[in-house]
């Protein structure tokens, strides 16, 4: 048994225009047709998008308005071309497989001229056997033809009329440009098996009385009946160290079969999510032997031992689903981010970017990663750093809204197709002892907006797939679910809340928090708020294109993310910008997001274990967006946003309740502690201390200038809130937070030092006004995963904070010696 990987240099890449490449020469002129793109040489996996790029033929699609300029490649046909040759002898015992991960979108597949078969969809690999087609020592040709992109809806159309499985957020949506991917995504290889193979292998870890044990469900496939087979299984343990084996001998019978094993593990270490304990992985091994001994095929993975449930919210109502996962006997709030592909032609991303992305959503405190279902089954590596990382993952099958309509159909026409693509995803997947949760899809509903259930027959066929191949995972028929969509206030108490979406603005000065204070949903799988990315990250991206103004009118910003422009709302908020104030503007921007998602996720989490876990939307982006709801830029830097919910997720740092936060000076300012055992403080524009408690509720006179509001808790933990001072006109607040702005801070420096072995800089408040949100950047050009410990901070004067810097691969790293200072109220652009 061989493999032999395609992946890499060596192939060659044709372009054609459509049914152009059928013709071998041209009717009129007699002669050989000259193709639309000449051969050139690429690699893959990847896109025939970047491989353009590389070759000079396409111009960057992330500069400016240039993915406009990148859509003609999808109205073309390509030849991705690869020679190969298998050394040394084959047997007549030996069948050799030609595996194609993960081909976008549809297509023709050829082997020496010959058409051997055909593709659709990029969600199911591609598997063709070639046995007799291989002469040893040989060079054979793979011919792969790409059809042009077939045209599906994106974010605007009819989810009822969707036909075809793909990833369909490249065909836009509001956090990504027109963008459809064509080439081979995933890795391609030739692989040689014995006269019988294993097509799937799913192990699941199941409780016992004596212990564990896992049942190993094996497909097989074989030429011809076979006696005596023996089929061996062992197991290794996180250290390496053999564990439990076992085999049997069988008769199997020709074609497709199944055959299942126990193997009895009876004191294994527990998978535990991340910041629970250790996420510990077996390797299992399972082996076929033919009669004479020789091993036919071979199969390998990491599994890991977890008991997992979803047990009922506490005063749910009788017809609410459950949502609070219990993992290992314990119950978990879920802390998470909803996870896209890391570039728009995710082919392109490899395992080290994976890494990065996901270890920085660790750091931040996250146990969950939702992957949104108009997306795909990401990469295996993706599904092994989460097992790795302790990273739990929601994975939704290829469903999700559309506007105009959000049911998808119930005709056999389309519910025969998704349902195999279903057990094509669990069938590749079920090893992963972090992908804990199935889900229908996202944001499926009825004409009325209520949220779709296992009644309908495309979600019951998921479920009943997802019971019969995986049962030892949860089922939920989509995100949301329950009685709503998204959540209202004058519905609060109703018990109409369970699984919900959004919002994804922030809400006001006002409203936002009484938003927050009032809610009673159960769970909240979706909720954001949009932040720009940082200055400079704007200007690298921007090309020809002006960054400002940040408005409808500037095709720079309404080409990556329209929906998310903020102009109107933060000059209503903090008064008029000029364009020499862009940085400030963007620290506004991010400002917001910050605030608005830590406090939503405070309130969420402190209604634990009514409530059952807080998931962002959204961790990442697919594309340099000047604004949008992720709190990663696409660099994969943490916005502000990162730091106010790495702070929220911590549950050992203290949180107070508020209705507002602008006040009119002379009120009395009213908040409550969340957090029992901790002492609190209200603090001036100066620094200048204006009271002081222990107790839950704080009253104190409001300020004529912007005022803080510190809690401190048990060893050093800590979390400092502002509050901005404005006054109403006909009951309307004027430019609420634009005292917080005006306070004009100079004078905050960064030094680079150490602090007991751990890198980094000093941040010290020289002036004499209070800084706020505080976030550390590193230069341009630095190394990609470096991160800081902590981020929107508040410095009152002459205080100072050590920022530490950790790194999210385990590498060394050489520090920066300088960092980019952010502040709001920065008196510097």
């Amino acid at each position: 048994m061989a493999r032999y990987p395609l992946d890499g240099s060596g192939w060659e890449i044709t372009g054609w225009y459509r049914n152009q490449w059928k013709f071998t020469r041209s009717m009129e002129l007699d002669k050989m047709l000259v193709p639309a793109v000449a051969t050139f040489t690429g690699a893959f996996p990847g896109s025939i998008q970047a491989n353009l790029q590389r070759r000079g033929v396409l111009e960057d699609p992330r500069i400016g308005l240039d993915s406009l300029k990148a859509e003609w490649v999808n109205n073309r046909e390509w030849f991705c071309d690869r020679r190969f040759s298998i050394p040394g002898e084959i047997s007549p015992e030996t069948r050799i497989f030609l595996r194609l991960l993960g081909l976008d979108t549809e297509g023709e597949i050829y082997f020496d001229s010959e058409l051997i078969g055909s593709f659709e969809t990029p969600l199911v690999p591609v598997e063709l056997e070639i046995s007799g087609k291989i002469e040893p020592g040989r060079d054979h040709l793979l011919r792969i033809v790409f059809h042009q992109t077939p045209e599906v809806d994106g974010q605007y159309g009819f989810t009822g009329r969707i036909r075809r499985f793909v990833s369909r957020f490249g065909y836009i949506w509001d956090w990504c440009p027109r963008m459809p991917q064509t080439g081979i995504w995933d890795s391609a290889l030739v692989e040689t098996t014995g006269l019988i193979r294993i097509t799937s292998c799913r192990p699941l870890t199941e409780e016992t009385a004596d212990g564990w044990r896992v049942a190993i469900r094996t497909e097989l496939d074989s030429v011809a009946a076979a006696p005596g087979v023996r089929l061996s299984y062992t197991l290794a343990d996180p250290q390496g160290r053999p564990v439990a084996s076992g085999e049997e001998t069988r008769a199997v019978e020709a074609g497709r079969s199944e055959a299942e094993f126990l193997l009895a593990v009876p004191a294994p270490e527990l998978w535990y999510p991340a910041g629970t304990g250790a996420a510990s992985l077996y390797s299992l091994e399972v082996r076929i032997l033919d009669g004479a001994g020789r091993e036919s095929h071979s199969w390998r993975g990491r599994i890991g031992f977890r008991r997992v449930e979803m047990v009922r919210n506490p005063g749910a109502p009788e017809t609410a689903l459950p949502y609070t996962l219990r993992i290992n006997g314990r119950e978990l709030f879920l802390k998470g981010v909803n996870w896209v592909p890391p570039t728009a032609y995710f082919g392109d991303a490899d395992p080290a970017e994976y890494r990065r992305l996901l270890t920085t959503f660790q750091e931040m405190g996250c146990n969950l990663i939702r992957v949104w279902g108009g997306a795909v089954l990401e990469k295996e590596c993706f599904y092994d750093i989460c097992d790795e990382l302790g990273l739990m993952v929601w994975q939704e099958f290829p469903q999700s809204s559309s506007g105009m309509d959000n049911l998808p159909s119930e005709d056999r026409e389309y519910v025969e197709p998704l349902t195999r693509v279903a057990e094509s995803y669990l069938k590749r997947r079920a090893r992963h002892p972090s992908l804990i949760i199935w889900c229908g899809g996202n944001e499926l509903m009825y004409p009325d907006y209520r949220p779709i259930g296992e009644e309908h027959t495309a979600i019951e066929a998921l479920a009943r797939s997802v019971r019969s191949l995986t049962p030892d995972r949860i089922f939920l028929p989509a995100s949301a679910s329950g009685p709503r969509f998204c959540a209202s206030g004058h519905e609060f108490g109703g018990g109409v809340h369970h699984d919900v979406h959004g919002p994804w603005l922030f809400g006001g000065v006002e409203e936002h928090f009484t938003f927050f204070n009032g809610d009673d949903s159960l769970l909240r799988s979706e909720t954001g708020c949009p932040g720009a990315s940082r200055p400079a990250l704007i200007a690298e991206f921007s090309g020809e294109c002006s960054v400002w103004p940040p408005d409808e009118t500037n095709p720079y910003w309404t080409h990556r993310g329209s929906w998310w422009l903020q102009f109107e709302e933060l000059t209503g908020l903090f008064g008029p910008w000029r364009e020499e104030e862009f940085a400030q503007y963007c620290a506004a921007s991010r400002f917001i997001q910050a605030a608005a998602l830590a406090y939503a996720a405070e309130a969420t989490l402190s209604r634990s274990p009514a409530a059952s876990g807080f998931i962002v939307w959204m961790g990442n982006e697919p594309f340099p967006n000047n604004a949008n709801t992720s709190v990663l830029e696409f660099d994969g830097r943490p916005k502000p946003a990162w730091y106010a919910l790495r702070r929220a997720f911590d549950e050992t740092i203290p949180t107070a309740s508020f209705e507002r936060i602008v006040w009119e000076t002379g009120e009395e300012f009213g908040a409550e502690l969340r957090t029992p055992d901790c002492s609190w403080e209200l603090r001036g524009a100066s620094g200048d201390l204006l009271a002081r408690g222990n107790g839950a509720l704080i009253r104190a006179a409001v300020p004529d200038r912007p005022f803080f509001l510190r809690l401190q808790g048990k060893e050093g933990a800590r979390r400092t809130y502002p509050f901005s001072v404005a006054s109403r006109r006909d009951g309307e607040w004027e430019r609420p937070l634009a005292s917080l702005r005006e306070l004009s801070v100079d004078g905050v420096t960064a030094d680079p030092t150490v602090r007991e072995g751990v890198r980094g800089f000093l941040v010290r408040n020289g002036g004499s006004l209070t800084a706020v949100g505080v976030t550390l950047g590193l230069p341009e050009g630095s190394p990609r995963g470096l991160l800081f410990t902590r981020g929107d901070e508040i410095l009152f004067p002459g205080e100072e904070l050590f920022f530490g810097l950790t790194a999210t691969a385990p590498e060394e790293f050489e520090p920066p010696q300088q960092a980019v200072i952010e502040v709001l109220n920065c008196r510097k652009s």
